[in-house]
């Protein structure tokens, strides 16, 4: 497959865009859902190893929102993808991510915690054609998206030890971190949806093409 020029990345990257933000969306509407169900649990109003009225309905939420998460997650990097590609596209120098390590080092145990971070700042940085020196304080933005997503996804580790323990009081304990984790989660979606803005404005702004990708 040809690589794209840069225009053409650039029209494809807010074609891309619309759609990551239609699943984040969806997302957030199916987590908020989930938060719904998870205060409901912790309450003792739905009990998911009971057949009831309501176990349906919880179950089809539960199920839409694993939907939502996975096609967000394809959206969202094939986003993230051509956002770095156009930075190659554009010939800026000193890139430390590849447009696919950029979305990889998700995947990769212990550096998923700090590699892709540092990716989505090199792209911030780059697109917004701002300095980035060592040590520098990161972007207000970015430092919010990661450390919901950090907490939110701590949050749900958690509360599955306590789900695979018998009793009433492991289980709300195991609801009410769910709860958290999911509206944390929600919040972290907030966040990358104004980067996915900001980014995606930033790289398609006649001014910033002028001044970034020179």
């Amino acid at each position: 497959m040809a690589e794209l020029g840069l225009y053409e990345g650039l029209a494809l990257l807010q074609r891309r865009a619309g759609r990551a933000r239609v699943a984040i969306y969806a997302f957030a509407a199916t987590f908020s859902l989930m938060a719904a169900c998870e205060a409901a649990r912790a309450a003792g109003i739905i009990d998911l190893d009971v057949p009831g009225p309501v176990l349906l309905p919880a179950v089809g939420v539960y199920l839409s929102s694993s939907v939502a998460y996975l096609t967000s997650v394809v959206f969202i990097a094939m986003w993230l993808y051509r956002a770095h590609a156009n930075l190659v596209a554009a010939g800026v120098d000193g890139l430390e991510f590849s447009p696919g390590w950029s979305v990889g080092w998700y995947f990769i145990p212990i550096a998923n915690l700090f590699k892709p971070f540092q990716a989505m700042r090199e792209l911030w940085t780059n697109s917004h054609n701002i300095a980035d020196g060592f040590g520098a304080e990161a972007p207000h933005q970015l430092s919010l998206w990661w450390g919901t997503f950090i907490v939110g996804n701590m949050l749900t580790n958690m509360s599955s030890r306590f789900d695979n323990r018998e009793g009433a009081s492991a289980n709300q304990v195991g609801a009410m971190l769910d709860l958290l984790g999911a509206l944390t989660i929600v919040a972290c979606s907030i966040f990358l949806l104004r980067i996915i803005r900001d980014v995606t404005g930033a790289q398609q702004s006649i001014v910033g093409l002028s001044k970034t990708f020179a």
